[in-house]
């Protein structure tokens, strides 16, 4: 639903999307949203392929909007290192219902 970004924004609505691709984060970046979240990081049933800590960095690092790491967050090791790539948070279900 990225095609529905300008019209949140115009209602004042803080915007959040959900991407998957480098295109699509700076699509929705370009149209001023105000937080990304990028997945799947690590693997995550029935998620797809794992983009893994580099391709998350490369996104950090080119994106200027807050960055939210999702999928196959289930251990703390995996939050250091999703810190570690300057990302604004990340968000789980498995590693809190464990």
């Amino acid at each position: 639903q990225l095609n529905e970004i300008p019209d949140a924004l115009s209602k004042g609505l803080n915007v959040i999307v959900s991407t998957h691709t480098h295109e699509e984060a700076s699509y929705a970046a370009n149209l001023g949203v105000h937080a990304i979240t990028y997945s799947p990081i690590f693997f995550s049933p029935g998620k797809g392929t794992p983009k893994g800590l580099e391709d998350l960095k490369e996104i950090v690092d080119t994106i200027n909007v807050p960055i939210f790491a999702l999928g196959g967050i289930v251990h703390q090791d995996q939050i250091d290192a999703v810190k570690s790539m300057g990302v604004y948070g990340f968000a789980s279900i498995r590693y809190f219902i464990q």
